[in-house]
């Protein structure tokens, strides 16, 4: 995690604030009551629980490249830090610091509880806590993802994940 604050301090200096932004923006648009969220099929709601155990999986198996097979080209991932900046990655980038990630810790496994799911349309909101062992320990927090569904495909747009240390 130590590598990603400052990954992300050198490299989005600059941009931060148009990137906090812009993910403000589509994560209030996404998250909004203007598209109430209601179940439109259990088999999306499955596809959709099936996206997040492959998620779990390809982490846990520090597989970064199916890892970023679950995410559309033009995802963002992001996260807030104790001082309360929010930092925004693009996938490629989010992907680079997640492979460093791996090749320096030893990453047990990553799993989800209390799953829920919100799908109004081609639109999917998950909210999800996790729980991450390597060897520095335990860490659990909340994961929230926006998905979409493209040619029948659910993928992940949005990931914003905060940790219960901040």
């Amino acid at each position: 995690m130590r590598e990603l604050k400052k990954f992300l301090k050198e490299k989005y200096r600059k941009n931060l604030w148009l990137l906090q932004f812009v993910f403000l923006c589509c994560f209030i648009f996404t998250s909004s009551e203007l598209f109430p969220a209601e179940i439109l099929s259990s088999d999306n709601e499955e596809r959709i629980r099936n996206i997040l155990k492959l998620y779990c999986k390809y982490y846990s198996n520090e597989d970064a490249q199916s890892y970023k097979s679950l995410f559309t080209a033009r995802a963002q991932i992001a996260t807030i830090f104790p001082n309360g900046k929010l930092f925004v990655l693009s996938l490629d980038d989010f992907i680079y610091t997640q492979e460093h990630y791996f090749d320096e810790a030893d990453v047990s496994m990553e799993t989800f509880e209390n799953i829920r799911v919100d799908l109004t349309g081609n639109v999917a909101r998950v909210v999800a806590d996790y729980s991450l062992v390597d060897q520095d320990g335990t860490s659990t927090g909340k994961d929230y993802f926006t998905l979409i569904k493209e040619d029948n495909s659910w993928k992940i747009l949005f990931l914003l994940f905060t940790n219960d240390e901040n």
